[in-house]
């Protein structure tokens, strides 16, 4: 496949919602419907995705989205949480078909240029426990293991790995 330029974008500030929310239920359910049930992943997409959601976070000044596109079509994104001493890769999911290395790297070393620019000594991130090929790859690029969670979303226990990579 011919791939153009992948570029990461921040959202803008009239930035269509709906139309992101689409592409972002699509780019969910092939990262997640093979891990939960379809209803739990409907559950779990209205739950971090809802329209509502998005307008509050797209105000907060502690958040960040980014689209990951190529030839204006969305491939992935990424949203990044200002914590006090680090900066929180919530959500990074992009299609199957475009993830690799670089892709990868790009979206780390943003964030990590986030975080040195606002004084935070690290990022993080969480990897669904069943992602293990995943989860190697960001411990096999200087990520360490924090704890691994259980959250109860949706009537299901949703087991997740902390990752943490400290930048000083």
């Amino acid at each position: 496949m011919n791939k153009e330029k992948i570029e990461f974008k921040f959202f803008e500030e009239d930035e269509n919602l709906e139309l992101f929310r689409e592409s972002a239920k699509n780019i969910w359910n092939e990262n997640y419907n093979t891990i939960y049930k379809e209803e739990t992943s409907d559950i779990l997409f209205e739950k971090f995705y809802s329209l509502e959601k998005l307008q509050k976070e797209q105000k907060d000044e502690y958040i960040l989205w980014i689209k990951i596109t190529e030839s204006h079509k969305t491939v992935g994104f990424m949203s990044l949480y200002f914590q006090e001493q680090s900066v929180f890769i919530s959500k990074f999911l992009i299609l199957k078909e475009y993830i690799n290395d670089d892709i990868l790297k790009i979206g780390i070393r943003l964030a990590e240029d986030l975080a040195v620019k606002n004084k935070k000594i690290s990022i993080r991130l969480n990897v669904n426990t069943n992602q293990k090929e995943l989860k190697s790859y960001y411990l096999e690029n200087q990520f360490n293991f924090v704890k691994e969670i259980n959250l109860p979303i949706a009537g299901q226990e949703i087991h997740e790995t902390i990752l943490e990579k400290e930048l000083i």
